[in-house]
Formats: C-alpha cells, structure tokens, sequence
C-alpha cells in the first residue's frame, strides 16, 4: 500500500463556476500556486461540476475578472491531460508560469501520482 509520507504544500481549491473563475484565479495567483491538479471533469454524468476556467485551445489567452490565462501548451495520455499556463495580473503586467493536470480516474479507482 503506498502511502505518501511527505506531502508537497499546496492549497485545496474547489473548481469554480462562472460566477467565481475570477475569483478561482485570484486565489491560484495570491498563494503562488504553480502546480494544480484537477480531480473531477467539468461535466459528470450530464451534472455540471465545475466551469471550465481555461481557454479551450493552445496558444489562446482568455480573460477572467482581473486576470488574462493563455494555454501555452497541452500533452495528453492514457492517465491525464497537463497543461502549461501563463497567468498575467492586468493591473500589474506581471506574468507566472504554472503547470496544471487533469487525471482521468473512476469513481472507484484512486490513481498513484
């Protein structure tokens, strides 16, 4: 049984709706955030679980609230999707660079990272 013994800090973020990615994004680029991992895909069995808060092809930049979120790249296998993004603060210009992955599991099946 693998059991991880030390964890890498990060934050717990629930996926937004469209009313709060701008709020999602503000919290990813308050806290530094530079490695996300999403669990859960936007639409589960026709739910709706989360807006998707990225934009759809590499190489475009879409604007949420205060911040612009370009897709530089995308690679995807039989385990997740990762995707590199460039976050820019309009207010400042000021741009970081972060990684994002999505994991592709079953409800009873937990994935080893």
């Amino acid at each position: 049984m693998g059991v991880c013994k030390e964890l890498p800090r990060g934050n717990l973020i629930e996926g937004p709706t469209e009313r709060t990615i701008g709020d999602f994004w503000k919290c990813v680029w308050e806290t530094e955030t530079s490695l996300m991992l999403m669990l859960t895909r936007t639409v589960e069995n026709h739910v709706d679980k989360c807006a998707q808060y990225w934009p759809e092809e590499v190489g475009f930049m879409e604007d949420f609230g205060d911040f612009d979120i370009l897709l530089e790249a995308e690679n995807e296998d039989s385990f997740c999707i990762r995707r590199e993004i460039k976050i820019t603060k309009l207010t400042t210009g000021k741009t970081r660079s972060g990684k994002w992955q999505k994991i592709r599991f079953t409800r009873n099946v937990c994935p080893r990272i």
